[in-house]
């Protein structure tokens, strides 16, 4: 059985997890997955919310011209950054991202990344826009 315990490190606090005996540090719940994408999206049990999370899917891999990939069990993200907090803490997250959660989708936009997106999307909306696919 895990039991959480917090130690201070140079003056920095850190999330370890105590297994038999052996502290280690807690790995990031947020990164990347091989899952595929097209089996978790076919797995989202309401139809509206199914087809919805299709075509948002298709639409942000457009935008962001990036292919869609499983972050964690149930976020699907476009494109990454590496961060770092002052804190010391740092890690990997995707650009753009969503999730179709059971009340609603939520869309998670990085800083950086909207920060380009109307260029982007002017730029597109130029020429005729390709049709993607999340497969």
């Amino acid at each position: 059985m895990s039991s959480h315990r917090v130690a201070v490190r140079r003056g920095r606090w850190m999330w370890l997890c105590d297994h038999e005996g052996m502290a280690v540090k807690k790995a990031p719940a947020m990164r990347r997955t091989a899952a595929p994408v097209a089996e978790f999206l076919a797995q989202v049990p309401d139809e509206r919310r199914r087809e919805d999370a299709r075509r948002l899917c298709a639409l942000m891999q457009e935008i962001t011209g990036e292919p869609p990939v499983m972050w964690g069990t149930s976020i699907v993200g476009f494109g990454s950054y590496h961060y770092r907090y002052a804190s010391g803490r740092e890690g990997d997250s995707a650009l753009a991202s969503f999730s179709p959660r059971s009340q609603h989708l939520a869309i998670y936009l990085v800083g950086e990344f909207t920060a380009g997106i109307g260029r982007r999307w002017r730029d597109s909306a130029r020429t005729r826009p390709g049709r993607a696919a999340c497969t």
